[in-house]
C-alpha cells in the first residue's frame, strides 16, 4: 500500500477513536470545544510521530512515550485539564490507538 494512503488511514482511525473519547471523557463544555481541542492536539502529534518513524527510524516505544507526554502536556496546558486528568486521558487514548496500530 502507498505509504501516504497508509498514513491517511492511520490518521483517520486515530481521529475516529481519540477525538470522540476525548470529547466524552475530558468534561470540557461545550463538547464542540472538546472535539476541536482533541482534533488539533492529534493534528499536531500524529504527523510528528509518523514522520519520526519514517524518516528518523525512531523506535516505536520511544515515539509513543513522547506522543503520550506531548499530548498530556497539551491537554493540561492548552485544554486546561487537571494534570492528573490530562496524563490519564493521554495514557488511555494512546494505549488504545497504539494497540490498534498493530492490527493495521
Amino acid at each position: 500500500m502507498d505509504p501516504w494512503l497508509l498514513y491517511l488511514k492511520a490518521f483517520l482511525i486515530t481521529i475516529a477513536i481519540e477525538v470522540p473519547l476525548f470529547t466524552l471523557l475530558s468534561g470540557i463544555k461545550p463538547r464542540l470545544s472538546a472535539a476541536r481541542d482533541g482534533f488539533f492536539v492529534n493534528l499536531f502529534t500524529h504527523p510528528l510521530a509518523v514522520f519520526s518513524v519514517w524518516f528518523l527510524a525512531a523506535p516505536f516505544g520511544l515515539i509513543e512515550a513522547l506522543v503520550f507526554l506531548a499530548e498530556a502536556l497539551l491537554y493540561w496546558k492548552i485544554c486546561r485539564l487537571s494534570a492528573s486528568k490530562a496524563f490519564a486521558l493521554a495514557f488511555l487514548l494512546n494505549a488504545i490507538t497504539a494497540s490498534l496500530s498493530f492490527l493495521i
